[in-house]
């Protein structure tokens, strides 16, 4: 059986992040999931939704960022909250 972290190791780091790749890594999964989204100027960008506003210090859709314009968003890291599923979320 293989085990796949699921955006990473997303209750250890924020979703989506090197950081939580690595975590993922060294916690012995086989592989990560993770998700893209482009941005205006049709640069691929690692992140989940389809706006920023969860995952960032930040507001508004991916599409409306170019990637230089985005670089300046900042992860915010949720700790104790769910998903829909009941799982921990950052």
């Amino acid at each position: 059986m293989e085990i796949w972290g699921h955006r990473g190791a997303f209750h250890a780091a924020p979703e989506n992040t090197l950081a939580s790749f690595q975590i993922a890594a060294d916690m012995g999964a086989d592989g990560v999931e993770l998700d893209i989204q482009l941005t205006r100027d049709d640069e691929i960008v690692v992140i989940h939704d389809e706006t920023v506003d969860r995952t960032s210090d930040g507001h508004g859709s991916v599409k409306d960022f170019t990637l230089a314009g985005g670089e300046g968003v900042g992860h915010r890291r949720r700790l104790h909250q769910q998903d829909r599923c009941g799982h921990g979320i950052l």
